[in-house]
């Protein structure tokens, strides 16, 4: 059974996750960290990375909204790239 604070940090978990997907990302979470992906053709790297800013903006707006704040000195972005053969 779950506390009044975990009930709470659940509950706002899920919300963030609303968040995300409103953006059209996709989440994960494990504790107290939160990671936003997404998937795109190299041709789209331009798009993808105006997408993912514009959602890491509207997570830190939804934060602060909710009196939580985004620890933007451990906010990274890593960069993936499968090479075909």
């Amino acid at each position: 059974m779950l506390g009044a604070y975990d009930k709470q940090t659940f509950l706002s978990a899920c919300l963030l996750f609303d968040v995300i997907a409103e953006c059209g990302l996709t989440g994960h979470t494990y504790a107290d960290d939160t990671q936003v992906y997404i998937s795109t053709p190299a041709t789209d790297h331009i798009d993808a990375v105006d997408r993912l800013a514009a959602c890491i903006e509207r997570i830190r707006d939804w934060l602060a909204d909710n009196h939580l704040k985004l620890n933007e000195e451990k906010t990274l972005i890593i960069w993936l790239v499968h090479v075909s053969s």
